[in-house]
């Protein structure tokens, strides 16, 4: 990962850039995710969480231009530094709606595990959370 808050996205066959950006955030990537069918992308840096879709850009209406990573929001998850983002693929007890939309988790060092809500996230509106759990646990 690059410490300059870049994230640039390569073809895998022949090693050319798709398409670079700034992250918008100072600070490390710190950890990157991408969901099993490839059209979402997750990363952190520090306490922040930023979701990408690869998807037809916000301006264009007609969806006419070929699908481009799109920012859908980012979020202060976490008030210590996150530890890892994951996607799992849909719960079979969601909503029909739902099961076509995988499922992304944070974890981080304040002992917390959100799960975001990308169904309900939009360029627009930003970044959803759906549920935050507590990890209780001790040591003996």
């Amino acid at each position: 990962f690059a410490a300059d808050s870049y994230l640039r996205i390569y073809d895998a066959t022949n090693f050319s850039e798709l398409q670079y950006f700034k992250t918008g955030y100072e600070g490390v990537v710190k950890n990157i995710c991408f969901s099993d069918c490839n059209e979402w992308l997750a990363l952190s840096q520090a306490d922040r969480i930023s979701v990408y879709r690869f998807w037809y850009n916000i301006n264009d209406l007609k969806k006419q231009k070929p699908k481009e990573w799109v920012l859908i929001g980012n979020y202060i998850a976490h008030k210590q530094p996150i530890i890892h983002v994951h996607f799992a693929e849909p719960s079979g007890v969601d909503a029909a709606a739902h099961r076509r939309v995988p499922r992304l988790f944070s974890v981080a060092s304040d002992r917390l595990i959100n799960e975001y809500n990308l169904l309900r996230s939009s360029a627009n509106f930003g970044l959803r959370i759906k549920y935050t759990f507590q990890l209780t646990f001790s040591s003996t």
